[in-house]
């Protein structure tokens, strides 16, 4: 099964999915990417108060079906 399966097969079951692109402009996997960047930070400066990558920032979504995108695989690494 390839992530625009699994879109549209959450989709048909009533969840907002999404599939690469989280907006016209911007593909999921760059922003996730960069909110776990933004975690590294945060925790490099002493800040443990959040340790999820926080995917609000990446739209409003219950699912997320396509989160790599050219050399970034993070249900692989670094998740």
């Amino acid at each position: 099964m390839g992530t625009s399966s699994l879109h549209a097969f959450f989709g048909c079951a009533g969840y907002r999915s999404m599939h690469y692109r989280c907006d016209k402009t911007y593909a999921c996997a760059d922003c996730l990417k960069n909110q776990h960047y933004q975690n590294r930070l945060n925790d490099s400066k002493g800040d443990e108060t959040e340790k999820k990558v926080d995917l609000s920032k990446c739209g409003r979504s219950d699912v997320y079906s396509q989160i790599d995108r050219d050399d970034y695989f993070p249900q692989v690494r670094p998740i």
